[in-house]
């Protein structure tokens, strides 16, 4: 994979994606988009047919949410598909091979995050509501005070 910064006009979203984003949601990735920037390269190949041009494979909304920023340029990772079929397989893994979150691990990321940062700038920037936060940092903070208290009275002093 070849990875280059190139002119948003130079993309092009192929014409088979699956993949929707709701409206909400997508704001949310402009939202951190305009935060951040564009930090994972939106994968592409070579146009088949417009010279100079090249062709979304993963990263669309990525694209769509710069555009709208009226961002200049993008990372790309320019990848090599044998033709159309090869192209539209690494389209569907790159929008579904993905693990799932340890619910446990993520509502320990959640409240920490949340203890550094206003929630509801938080909730603008990511794909989380409010009260998922709230809860998050419930339960951490359940978890911390039965780890420090000992669960059952495990840890208690007995003199």
């Amino acid at each position: 994979m070849v990875s280059l910064e190139v002119g948003t006009d130079k993309l092009v979203p192929n014409q088979w994606n699956s993949r929707r984003m709701p409206d909400n949601v997508f704001g949310k990735l402009v939202a951190y988009i305009r935060e951040v920037g564009v930090v994972a390269q939106i994968v592409v190949r070579e146009h088949p047919k417009e010279t100079g041009k090249y062709e979304i494979l993963g990263g669309e909304h990525r694209w769509k949410a710069a555009c709208k920023l009226k961002l200049a340029t993008v990372p790309i990772g320019v990848v090599e598909c044998k033709n159309d079929v090869a192209a539209k397989k690494m389209s569907i893994n790159l929008n579904h091979i993905e693990g799932a979150d340890d619910p446990a691990l993520l509502a320990r990321l959640l409240a920490e995050i949340s203890r550094s940062e206003n929630i509801e700038s938080l909730v603008e920037t990511m794909p989380f509501r409010e009260e998922d936060f709230k809860t998050a940092a419930a339960e951490f903070e359940k978890d911390f005070d039965e780890s420090q208290n000992g669960v059952d009275g495990e840890n208690q002093s007995t003199t």
